[in-house]
């Protein structure tokens, strides 16, 4: 988490690992450090201690449209070099759940 910040890597984001996309920032960003007590079991997230979370703001108005207002997409992967070895995190895993934080601050803000 922390090379991945250091260098720089918050504006890089893929769509299904497929190409760069553009307009998407990590906004926020923690590992997991407790069972019960972290902020991603609000989001009902089961995933072990030591999970790294990262919450992604959308100004990509096409993408925010077509991808994540549509329901079509329910995250982004990052994009970066963790350990020896280039892989990418799960959207699954990692973003779906920061993924509804943007969308419930969405909500909130046009009401």
């Amino acid at each position: 988490m922390q090379l991945y910040l250091k260098k720089g890597n918050q504006h890089n984001a893929t769509l299904e690992h497929d190409g760069k996309i553009n307009g998407l920032t990590l906004v926020e960003s923690w590992i997991k450090v407790d069972a019960e007590k972290d902020k991603s079991a609000a989001y009902g997230m089961n995933d072990p201690v030591g999970t790294w979370y990262v919450s992604m703001k959308v100004d990509n108005a096409e993408i925010w449209d077509e991808y994540v207002k549509s329901g079509k997409v329910k995250g982004f992967s990052i994009e970066g070099f963790f350990a020896d070895k280039s892989t990418t995190m799960s959207k699954e895993d990692v973003m779906l759940t920061e993924l509804k934080k943007i969308l419930k601050e969405y909500a909130k803000e046009t009401n």
